[in-house]
């Protein structure tokens, strides 16, 4: 960015913009070759790293003073980009094989009747089916606050903060989601203040430690064809897509949104 922005104030005629995108797109091309020469596997292809770096080098641009009419250059082709959906669909497709397919509205029944168990490793169980929630996350971390922005159904959102699996040098963490719940809010925010009654935790590493044997053996008994408590992050993103996607997003999309990953 630096050697980018010398070259532009110092000599904007003299160099042409798609030159830099293009130096972007043989490196990543050249880097994922090596790798896959060397017999290294990977889940993604060089154009997901083009586009992460690429988006990136715009954003810093953007923050150092270059105008916009260069900006709109900075960008993959149509090709590429419809290229990377169709990638992105497909690994979804590849991820989905071996999974047991369940009954949705079975499912959502029990895990709001579970939402009134006493015992704290089914009320997690019950959490992480309406949510999408990680087990830590639920029994120390989240909150679930009123929704910060307009929805057609209000009561069935949340404004989600406690989010893990976040590095805590990276500026552009995610630190809170608006997302949809699958039980009015109400509802999961009642279940979760008796779960942290039942069972307290003083960090993160505690919770785990403590609950993840009891939440496991709660998953099977409560829910066997799902088996693992994480399964259900599939589930609800998918739900939750069928009936609250409001902004018309792909579901590889969607489900970045609502799981709380770094887009």
């Amino acid at each position: 960015v630096r050697h980018f922005c010398q070259l532009y104030f110092k000599y904007p005629r003299h160099w042409r913009m798609t030159d830099f995108v293009e130096s972007f797109r043989m490196y990543f091309k050249f880097t994922y070759k090596l790798d896959i020469d060397a017999g290294k596997t990977r889940k993604t292809t060089w154009l997901n790293s083009f586009q992460s770096n690429l988006s990136q080098f715009r954003r810093q641009l953007k923050g150092r003073g270059v105008p916009f009419w260069l900006l709109k250059f900075v960008r993959m082709t149509a090709k590429e980009k419809r290229t990377l959906e169709m990638q992105k669909k497909q690994r979804m497709v590849d991820e989905s094989v071996g999974i047991v397919r369940i009954n949705g509205p079975a499912m959502l029944d029990k895990a709001r009747r579970l939402l009134l168990s006493d015992d704290p490793a089914t009320l997690v169980v019950a959490l992480a089916a309406l949510t999408g929630r990680r087990s830590s996350e639920i029994v120390h971390s989240g909150t679930f606050g009123h929704p910060q922005e307009k929805h057609d159904h209000p009561a069935y959102w949340s404004h989600f903060t406690g989010i893990l699996k976040q590095r805590e040098w990276d500026k552009n963490k995610v630190v809170a989601r608006e997302i949809p719940l699958l039980a009015p809010r109400e509802d999961i925010n009642e279940a979760l203040e008796r779960l942290r009654d039942l069972w307290p935790s003083d960090s993160v590493q505690e919770a785990g430690s403590l609950y993840s044997h009891p939440i496991s053996k709660a998953t099977k008994k409560e829910f066997p064809d799902v088996a693992k408590l994480h399964e259900f992050r599939k589930t609800y993103a998918v739900i939750a897509y069928e009936h609250f996607n409001e902004k018309r997003y792909s579901l590889p999309r969607f489900a970045s949104e609502v799981l709380a990953h770094k887009s």
